[in-house]
């Protein structure tokens, strides 16, 4: 992979982690580690077949769970990929009230209970969605998306840790 500039590595930049050249050195180790995350990244974020998620809504999704990790760099790097004009800009800040459509909110409150506390997430969660008219299909693509977000704030915060050693 050489020292090709990943979206992998631009997360990491956008989450305020600087990226000195023996960092990196100790990342290209990994390569494999960063080309399967950078796959996993544009399958939630950019897939061919966005379903019933729009590619504004996953980046909003990706920008709220940053949020709520307090990366609110990594949270930018996403809200960017949204038109500024576009009201999901708004999902992104947790802090902010939403109008949104039942579909739509059901899908955050899953995403933040699921972010913040995952033991509570349970049967009842999934037939909120579904009552809420989130598709099996969708769902799964919901979760995902959290999945993948949180895995790769964890990655985060441990290569940040890395940096500071």
């Amino acid at each position: 992979m050489g020292t090709q500039k990943s979206i992998s590595f631009e997360m990491i930049e956008a989450a305020g982690i600087s990226m000195p050249t023996t960092l990196k050195e100790v990342l290209l180790t990994r390569s494999d580690l960063i080309t399967l995350s950078q796959q996993a990244h544009d399958a939630c974020l950019r897939p061919n077949d966005p379903g019933g998620i729009s590619y504004t809504n996953r980046a909003a999704l990706a920008g709220r769970i940053a949020m709520l990790h307090e990366e609110c760099g990594l949270a930018d790097y996403y809200k960017a990929m949204i038109p500024t004009d576009d009201s999901a800009t708004n999902i992104v800040d947790p802090s902010i009230a939403l109008s949104c459509s039942k579909a739509v909110e059901a899908m955050i409150k899953h995403a933040d209970i699921v972010t913040t506390d995952p033991k509570n997430v349970g049967p009842k969660s999934i037939r909120t969605l579904e009552s809420a008219g989130v598709s099996t299909t969708d769902l799964v693509r919901l979760s995902e998306i959290i999945a993948f977000m949180n895995y790769a704030i964890r990655v985060i915060k441990g290569i940040r840790l890395m940096g500071e050693i």
